[in-house]
């Protein structure tokens, strides 16, 4: 099987608006989006275009190509926190972002301490977790204190195509202990199953939720899902 092409993303365009599986206030400012998965698509159509929101990026890396909040921070006024153990991306970030980006090891961070130093509440709006490999982003899940942090929505990378099948189950039934539904299952790049998609029902508007669940079993490609399915 041949890698996915992750370094030409098929992204959105004004052109593409009329297809958003979602329109949500402020989509016309948008010009073009960022993430690889249209991740942060996702995220301002299942919040309703949030503004001045908040989020952690667990696995950083570029700061501006295919990065899960760029887009959030540019034009929708978020603040949050990186986490990223290249220390060149970090200076990238240093040198293009607004909102700060660490240094450090994903199983090292004292998370209860990031969130409290970085000035983020209790609910955070967007936890965007990609750390290879599979097994490391399972573990870092795993160590944020989810007593004292929630989140309204997360995408989590287990990357299952290579090599992610226990880390895709163990993240679904651990998400699930902690009140967490899944709204769209196995986003894939063509034949490449990367990512679930999830968020918590009692801290997202539940109709909207509704309207953008997937619940079958099979992979999602991420265009075709985000703009409905179109032909």
């Amino acid at each position: 099987m041949n890698l996915p092409d992750f370094y030409n993303p098929v992204g959105y365009s004004i052109i593409k608006r009329e297809w958003l599986i979602r329109q949500f206030p402020g989509v016309e400012d948008i010009q073009v989006n960022f993430s690889q998965l249209h991740q942060d698509m996702f995220v301002l159509c299942l919040l309703d275009g949030k503004r001045g929101g908040s989020y952690l990026e667990i696995g950083a890396h570029e700061p501006v190509f295919i990065s899960n909040t760029y887009l959030l921070e540019s034009t929708f006024g978020w603040r949050g926190v990186g986490i990223e153990l290249d220390a060149d991306m970090v200076r990238r970030h240093g040198a293009r972002r607004k909102n700060p980006c660490r240094c450090e090891d994903a199983l090292r961070v004292d998370y209860g301490a990031l969130v409290e130093s970085a000035g983020l509440p209790e609910v955070i709006d967007y936890l965007s977790i990609d750390v290879d490999p599979p097994a490391v982003t399972l573990a870092a899940l795993q160590r944020i204190p989810h007593a004292r942090c929630r989140f309204r929505v997360i995408t989590f990378e287990h990357d299952y195509t290579a090599g992610g099948a226990l880390e895709r189950i163990e993240s679904r039934r651990y998400l699930r202990s902690l009140g967490y539904l899944p709204i769209v299952t196995d986003v894939c790049w063509k034949d490449w199953i990367v990512e679930d998609w999830w968020a918590h029902p009692d801290l997202v508007d539940r109709e909207i939720a509704r309207a953008m669940t997937r619940d079958d079993d099979s992979p999602h490609e991420h265009d075709r899902y985000i703009y409905g399915g179109y032909r």
